[in-house]
């Protein structure tokens, strides 16, 4: 999915609250903070069923480690 975002790429993703604390969860956001210059948090949605956030990514970093298969280091 990286490799597909330009340079000004975004992505747009949400996760459910209740799972954050997990292994999985943490994993995603260290991925997310690796891969991107800016990650932003959104506040949760506690209406939402089951209560979850929204994470803004933007500019990707490294596209060309991305598209040869691996996450950059940061």
């Amino acid at each position: 999915m990286i490799g597909s975002l330009g340079a000004g790429g975004v992505f747009t993703t949400f996760a459910y609250r209740h799972a954050l604390p997990t292994r999985p969860a943490r994993r995603f956001h260290s991925l997310l903070t690796r891969a991107f210059d800016e990650v932003t948090v959104g506040r949760t949605v506690w209406t939402n069923l089951p209560p979850a956030l929204v994470y803004h990514c933007r500019r990707p970093l490294h596209l060309d480690s991305w598209q040869a298969g691996g996450p950059p280091a940061r």
